[in-house]
């Protein structure tokens, strides 16, 4: 995210298109490239049915952690799309011109919402299946404590 905020300051400082369309690029992935690391986390113990009730509360955490990257990604995707109604409405008033860039801005954030938006709600019913299921053990692991005292 760092490297294209950058970037974007270089271009709009020379004047460079392909330079701002690379910074583009980089803004739109930054954070599906971000959840795409939290999201590849080894299988823990809890995974595979062992693992004790405190290691199930950090598995509760973690996939709250993850829901939280999860609308983020969307959110984020929701402000870069409309941005671009921002910049057609700015080019189509004649404040800016930048055909050019406002087409590679479009299609961009067009291809990011349909290869991304699907794929984050896919991971974001699975995330809660998983919290669901934590919280499904936890409980039974925590009531088989109560029922022992």
């Amino acid at each position: 995210m760092i490297a294209g905020v950058w970037l974007a300051f270089l271009a709009w400082q020379r004047g460079s298109q392909p330079m701002g369309m690379l910074a583009v690029a980089l803004l739109l992935a930054a954070p599906i490239l971000a959840l795409v690391a939290i999201l590849a986390r080894p299988r823990s113990a809890i995974d595979a049915g062992h693992g004790a009730a405190g290691d199930l509360v950090d598995a509760i955490h973690r996939v709250d952690s993850a829901l939280s990257a999860v609308r983020l990604c969307r959110a984020h995707l929701g402000v870069a799309g409309s941005f671009v109604f921002v910049l057609w409405f700015c080019q189509l008033t004649g404040y800016v011109s930048l055909l050019d860039f406002l087409e590679f801005y479009t299609v961009a954030c067009a291809v990011a919402a349909i290869a991304c938006l699907p794929w984050l709600a896919a991971r974001e019913r699975r995330l809660h299946d998983d919290r669901a299921e934590y919280r499904r053990l936890r409980k039974e692991r925590f009531s088989d404590f109560a029922g022992l005292l």
